[in-house]
């Protein structure tokens, strides 16, 4: 079955007119987290290229903002699927026809979707390289693939493995994040009036599970700045605004200090967070951000994932592995919050 495939992505890749060049990495995980997993992967295979790469995902990944000032992306298309342009059957169509059109030379499929695969196919791209999991295998025209068995895991982790088996080594031992300097300037200029040390809060979520409540965190906030300096940042997305809204409220003695970001478009809301000294976070893409930055994070969490970023990150679970986050003690969320403001200053390499 593989010689007849190949021979269809032969005569694919003969009737696409004119030469051709760059790479395209497909990354179809839709979150703002997902996406800030693979920026390691992404920056080392531009490396690799010696040219910048073109990105195909979804706009929940805000991706166009995330990129904003990162020179290993050219460009970045929306993959409109659930609901959208590039769903069922013609959809398919549509978005062969769209790959075709820019004649990429290579292609990167960070997924194990066989539909993707079959997408770089009949778009005609002559070189395309993939986990290689079930009929995915194939479907791809590179023969270096992970083994089998070795498909499935964490993104982070297969993405690693695939880069391994083609011999391109990591430019980052994290993912880091590329500040946009012309966003920092408006930030510096919007909030230069407001005390230090500046704290952030990660109040958003995905799910239910990872959302440490407005009740908990507002407590913390009335701590934190009863006993220190400062101006707390509560930052999410417009799904949180409500809860930003009733955590200001139910704080007036400290009007002024606790400030709300939830409208800002994602570049704004990374700069702010490389200017802070601490955040505080659920598990979710405010807390990939921050860390990405450099900046110290204490994630709440109660998956067993371990994130990758060692040096400026710290883990507060559920005791005795529940997964109940309501259960991380506010005692202990406090008193590692104050111990890490506290602490001096330091960036990982090249975060700086």
């Amino acid at each position: 079955m593989r010689w007849l495939l190949q021979g269809v992505q032969r005569l694919c890749a003969a009737t696409v007119g004119g030469p051709r060049k760059g790479t395209l990495i497909v990354q179809p995980l839709p979150g703002i987290g997902d996406m800030i997993w693979h920026l390691g992967h992404i920056h080392s295979i531009a490396a690799a290229e010696g040219a910048p790469v073109s990105v195909i995902t979804k706009a929940r990944s805000r991706a166009r903002e995330l990129f904003a000032a990162d020179d290993a992306v050219a460009e970045v298309l929306w993959l409109e699927r659930k609901p959208g342009r590039h769903d069922g059957v013609l959809g398919f169509f549509r978005l062969v026809h769209m790959l075709r059109r820019r004649r990429y030379a290579r292609a990167w499929l960070l997924h194990g979707s066989a539909r993707y695969a079959w997408t770089l196919l009949l778009a005609g791209i002559p070189l395309t390289i993939g986990y290689g999991r079930g009929l995915q295998r194939s479907l791809l025209s590179s023969p270096t693939s992970l083994p089998p068995g070795a498909t499935h895991g964490h993104p982070m982790r297969l993405a690693d493995d695939l880069l391994q088996a083609h011999g391109i080594p990591l430019s980052e031992p994290a993912p880091r994040v590329v500040v946009d300097r012309a966003a920092l300037r408006r930030i510096d200029e919007e909030y230069r009036r407001c005390e230090e040390p500046w704290i952030a809060f990660g109040i958003g979520s995905s799910e239910h599970y990872k959302q440490w409540g407005a009740h908990r965190y507002s407590q913390l906030a009335e701590r934190l700045l009863r006993e220190s300096a400062g101006t707390l940042f509560l930052i999410g997305g417009p799904a949180e605004q409500a809860m930003a809204r009733e955590m200001v409220q139910g704080l007036p003695a400290l009007a002024g200090r606790i400030l709300t970001v939830t409208q800002r478009p994602l570049n704004e809301s990374i700069a702010l967070l490389s200017r802070c000294r601490l955040c505080v976070s659920n598990d979710t893409g405010v807390f990939n951000a921050a860390a990405a930055t450099g900046i110290r994070v204490l994630v709440l969490m109660v998956s067993g994932w371990e994130p990758p970023w060692k040096d400026n990150v710290v883990c507060l679970r559920p005791p005795a592995g529940g997964n109940d986050i309501a259960a991380i003690d506010p005692e202990a969320v406090a008193a590692e919050a104050a111990r890490l403001l506290r602490s001096p200053v330091h960036r990982p390499a090249g975060m700086e």
